[in-house]
């Protein structure tokens, strides 16, 4: 609780056994970019701040600021009144641990993310800002990438067009709200 991690990655490597672990950072920050340069600007844009590579985690992120994160694709994830921020809405903010994997199941509250996602299972997105798109010549699919449609909502959010997500309740943009971004 209340910790500032900064110059490094914070990791969970995979273990022997299949035993669960369970990670809760509350009120912390870890740096996006790893650490900021006398300008504030990040010194490794992009970069990780957490990376999860144990299959049977769970990951719970309470009032966090946080770079992206790169969650082992059989993993959870519970993010609530959090920020994730990649620098830029077209880097990526989440995803699995190989390049082009998912990311772990997400539950999401009360957050804002900067960047582009690829989700296993978003089992609920709630009051969240999601600003992300797609670069040009961008090979993701989406700049909200959920693989698993059929179950979860996103709800009360903020969603770029051209997501492939679960079924939305009162998101916008919609009809009668049109993209602004």
């Amino acid at each position: 609780e209340g910790l500032v991690i900064s110059g490094g990655q914070l990791r969970m490597v995979a273990a022997a056994d299949d035993e669960p672990r369970e990670v809760v950072l509350r009120h912390c920050t870890l740096v996006p970019g790893l650490a900021l340069q006398p300008d504030g600007g990040a010194t490794a844009p992009g970069t990780p701040s957490l990376a999860v590579a144990h299959p049977f985690a769970t990951i719970r992120l309470e009032q966090c600021i946080v770079g992206p994160l790169q969650i082992e694709t059989d993993a959870i994830v519970h993010l609530t009144d959090c920020i994730v921020d990649a620098g830029s809405p077209e880097a990526i903010a989440f995803e699995g641990r190989v390049a082009g994997e998912p990311g772990a199941e997400m539950t999401i509250q009360d957050s804002t993310v900067i960047g582009k996602m690829h989700v296993r299972l978003m089992t609920l997105a709630s009051d969240t800002i999601f600003f992300a798109r797609l670069a040009v010549g961008d090979t993701w699919k989406a700049p909200l990438w959920v693989d698993r449609k059929q179950d979860g909502c996103v709800r009360f959010s903020f969603v770029p067009s051209g997501s492939l997500v679960p079924r939305r309740f009162r998101c916008v943009p919609d009809d009668r709200h049109p993209d602004v971004l």
